[in-house]
């Protein structure tokens, strides 16, 4: 007897049981085992059923409740009696072909629901499964799974745990064996990616956000008070919040200031130059509150990071609280900042020292100045303030601090106050910047746009117009972008060459209208007005006209086939064989000299084409253009060959550049596939020179 489990309709995964038994037939009373022939019992290789579907494929349950090869009315029930449709078995597994775990962290196990459907109307019996991949060490645990048997419309779920072995992509396949008709033996892929372990990191601080950093009562001009903030990652050792800014909430509204310093050295955080905090570490942020008025000051510190898990940008806050009194002694102002200076420089402060008491008189001995970073002899005092003074309640002395750095380098130093008041000495900051002196500007010239600076006479023809880029100038203190510029031209007797547009153009033009020898020269100044020594070009005119001449020479081509050149002038005019008039000249523009055309209407007629300009101006690029314009090599273009796309030519083509008949330039070797190619080449004539040919 077998015994299987079948799925049923509505059973919400509970296995109820089917039993598929061989009953044997009783003895007869002869003692021979056998059929029982006509006997109603049913014979020994019969199966007993409820409903045909507890029969195997091909088989029904006849009205005696045994499986029978052939469908037998029972006659009581006409509808019941109605030959049933074929059995059929459809297997459909979800997800199809492919379970994708994604990420998967090497300290975890997940799990993914894999559920198979029968679609057919009759049971599908589902049996083993193979891990066909990998062999050794397979990271893929089948769970819940069991042999069992699958009602029509019903479907079986079970589990695959992924259990990672190793760092690395991680791939397996599995075989479903079943009866199915459509797929006995299903393969299911099943991938991962196992990353390593990644906590979730969790900002704290100290003091905690609920209670922020408060400064106790805080008299003017004592030393400046300065608490810590301790921001510190308390997720697990692998995690990492990357602190990208720390910053006061009211910018400076309130006179707090934070700072990172390590070995009081103050290092930035921004988002280029980040801080990494691992779990279980921590940095202390150092706070400032520097009250220039009695009073109570709120402000809050902001912090901006993300964790190594996320690029989102998150926001912790700690609120900050201080109260400012007035002290017995007051420096106005409260903090004295000469800003940044230029090197041997001086600047100058006005300060006022003052007995905040209503009934003490205070003896201030004399000032000293402490250097607390570089040193001290930068400072001096005016005169006024050098001995021992005596102020009586409310009653002040004024003096001056000079600052005169030799470095580029930042400055801070203390204003030492000792008194007779309580024994107290008061300490009031002073800071500084040494800044780069001012450099002359250099004033530099170009032919092109961001060129080399001209550093050789240059010879044009007469006629000839050039540009020439002074914003190639520099100004060492960076400031180049404020450059005011002033350009002058010498020019020989008879010319009335201008600057255009104008004079203080940073990019003037220059038409030399007349031979001999031109000197254009440019000053510039920088924003503080210092003025950089004078820039010299040496330009010389000379007579005579220009011929430049293309001949494109072609090979591969016959019959109709041909190749066209044409010529395209900086303000768009074109010359080619369909432009030019029956002399084989192309109109131009006035000033842009002259047009000539030799062309072939076909490689049958000839294989080279020239164009020829003569006195063409110094206006900007100037383009030429070669084009595979016919593929046909029957001097008939209107026959077959040529529209139906018979015996197709492919051609070659050189470029040979003349100046003044002089071979300058050439390209050769250009291969053209089909008709329709095209290729290009800019070329500019700068101080009446062609420059190379340049691909387009």
């Amino acid at each position: 007897m077998r015994i299987t489990r079948t799925l049923g309709w509505g059973m919400s995964g509970v296995l109820a049981l089917t039993f598929w038994a061989m009953v044997i037939g009783a003895c007869d009373s002869g003692g021979s085992a056998g059929p029982a022939g006509d006997s109603d019992a049913v014979d020994r290789d019969q199966i007993i059923c409820d409903t045909s579907a507890d029969c195997p494929i091909g088989k029904f349950c006849s009205p005696e409740k045994v499986c029978i090869d052939q469908y037998v009315p029972d006659g009581d029930d006409e509808a019941a009696d109605e030959t049933p449709p074929a059995p059929t078995r459809i297997f459909r597994v979800v997800p199809e072909a492919q379970l994708d775990f994604g990420d998967v962290q090497s300290i975890t196990k997940p799990e993914a629901d894999v559920a198979i459907y029968n679609d057919g109307n009759s049971v599908m019996h589902l049996y083993d499964i193979n891990k066909l991949e990998p062999q050794v060490d397979n990271p893929f645990v089948i769970v819940d799974y069991m042999e069992a048997s699958i009602q029509p419309g019903a479907s079986f779920a079970f589990k695959i745990r992924m259990e990672p072995r190793g760092l690395g992509e991680a791939i397996g396949r599995i075989r479903i064996n079943n009866d199915s008709d459509n797929a006995p033996q299903a393969e299911l892929e099943l991938r991962a990616n196992v990353i390593p372990e990644q906590g979730e990191a969790e900002i704290g601080s100290d003091p905690s956000a609920e209670l922020g950093v408060t400064f106790d009562d805080t008299a003017l001009g004592t030393r400046m008070a300065r608490k810590f903030l301790r921001l510190g990652n308390t997720g697990p050792e692998s995690s990492q919040i990357v602190l990208t800014s720390a910053y006061l909430e009211g910018q400076g509204l309130a006179p707090f200031t934070v700072e990172y310093r390590q070995s009081e050295t103050v290092i930035p955080i921004t988002p280029d130059t980040p801080q990494i905090i691992a779990g279980g570490q921590s940095i202390p942020l150092t706070i400032f509150f520097m009250p220039n008025a009695s009073g109570d000051y709120e402000d809050k510190v902001v912090c901006e990071f993300h964790t190594d898990s996320s690029e989102q940008t998150e926001t912790y806050m700690v609120p900050v609280r201080a109260t400012a009194i007035a002290g017995p002694v007051v420096m106005l102002p409260t903090v004295l900042d000469f800003g940044a200076v230029a090197v041997s420089t001086t600047a100058v402060q006005d300060v006022k020292l003052i007995n905040n008491t209503d009934d003490a008189t205070i003896d201030i001995r004399p000032l000293r100045l402490y250097g607390l970073t570089n040193w001290l002899s930068f400072y001096s005092f005016s005169e006024n303030a050098g001995g021992s003074i005596s102020l009586a309640p409310r009653e002040y002395i004024e003096f001056q601090v000079t600052f005169k750095p030799a470095a580029v380098t930042d400055y801070s130093a203390e204003l030492q106050v000792e008194s007779n008041y309580q024994g107290m000495t008061f300490f009031f900051p002073i800071v500084a910047q040494g800044g780069e002196a001012n450099q002359k500007p250099v004033a530099r010239i170009a032919q092109t746009s961001h060129g080399a600076d001209i550093n050789a006479p240059l010879t044009v023809n007469v006629g000839a117009i050039q540009e020439f880029f002074g914003d190639i100038s520099h100004d060492p203190d960076g400031n180049s972008a404020n450059l005011e510029y002033l350009w002058s031209l010498n020019k020989p007797a008879g010319s009335t060459a201008s600057l255009i547009p104008h004079d203080e153009a940073p990019i003037v033009s220059v038409r030399f209208d007349v031979a001999g020898n031109y000197i254009l020269t440019l000053l510039v100044t920088d924003e503080l007005g210092l003025q950089s020594s004078p820039k010299n070009v040496q330009v010389l005119a000379v007579a005579g006209s220009s011929i430049f001449r293309i001949e494109m020479q072609f090979t591969g081509l016959t019959g109709a086939s041909d190749m066209d050149l044409t010529w395209i002038l900086p303000n768009g005019t074109m010359c080619n064989e369909s432009l030019a008039n029956a002399a084989g000249s192309c109109l131009a523009p006035a000033g842009a000299g002259s047009l000539q055309i030799s062309a072939c209407g076909s490689a049958s007629q000839c294989t080279t084409e020239i164009i020829t300009h003569a006195n063409a101006p110094d206006v900007g690029n100037y383009e030429v253009q070669v084009r595979f314009d016919q593929d046909c090599n029957d001097p008939a273009p209107l026959l077959p060959d040529c529209n139906l796309g018979f015996n197709r030519e492919e051609a070659d083509a050189n470029l040979y550049f003349y100046v003044d008949d002089v071979l300058t330039y050439q390209i050769t070797g250009e291969h053209f596939d089909a008709a329709g190619d095209m290729r290009a080449w800019t070329l500019r004539r700068v101080g009446g020179l062609w420059q190379p040919p340049a691909p387009k």
